[in-house]
């Protein structure tokens, strides 16, 4: 059996803000971090959950942070580093924020304009940075091609231990509550394919390699 761990989770999308009413952002739903979440505490682990805007009610027995921003979601994910043994970053973060954000409304006629952007804080290279030798961290990748090939680059190029992998398009579909074909590939170079599952039974899954790991520490 293995000893309750303290799983950090970043769930849903992050907005940043043109103006009071607009904003970018994206598809995300938070489900697959609050299903990951909700499991992990049924076996026992305390969780502490960093969550974008969603329309989820939050499990009981969490530790619940909302934030809006990529900024938030980053300083808040820092923050919360050296309590953790576990880091599941399954949240989905703009890249990029508007250089400008209007106090005001918007005019239509403004929305012709182009928009520049800044790059966000890249939070897994800040979480790389302060990594230690026995904290378990999970990434997540989204691509619409070439799917092994990026996952296993994004592995590592941040230094991950275990990365989840899913692929869009118009007959896979991964947000909110359908089904979810996922492939997970650790540092080791071991893929493992689920197709078509729930999320409950991939968050099983996830939480099973995850205390695996956790004997080689």
């Amino acid at each position: 059996m293995v000893k309750s761990l303290k799983i950090l989770i970043t769930a849903g999308p992050t907005r940043e803000y043109l103006d009071p009413v607009r904003f970018i952002s994206n598809s995300s739903t938070g489900v697959m971090g609050y299903t990951i979440a909700r499991t992990a505490v049924k076996r026992g682990h305390k969780v502490r959950l960093i969550s974008g805007p969603t329309a989820i009610d939050p499990p009981l027995g969490i530790r619940l942070t909302n934030v809006v921003s990529a900024r938030e979601m980053a300083r808040q994910t820092i923050e919360s580093l050296s309590w953790c043994n576990c880091l599941i970053m399954s949240a989905a973060v703009c890249d990029y924020r508007p250089k400008r954000v209007l106090t005001g409304k918007m005019n239509t006629a403004s929305l012709n304009k182009n928009v520049e952007l800044v790059k966000n804080i890249d939070i897994l290279k800040q979480v790389r940075a302060k990594k230690k030798h026995n904290r378990i961290i999970t990434g997540f990748a989204l691509q619409t091609d070439n799917l092994l090939k990026k996952a296993k680059a994004k592995l590592i190029a941040k230094d991950l231990d275990l990365i989840i992998a899913n692929e869009l398009s118009k007959k896979k579909d991964p947000f909110g509550q359908g089904l979810t074909s996922i492939m997970s590939i650790d540092r080791q170079g071991n893929i493992y394919k689920m197709n078509k599952m729930k999320k409950e039974k991939i968050s099983v899954f996830l939480l099973d390699k995850i205390e695996q790991l956790c004997y080689t520490l």
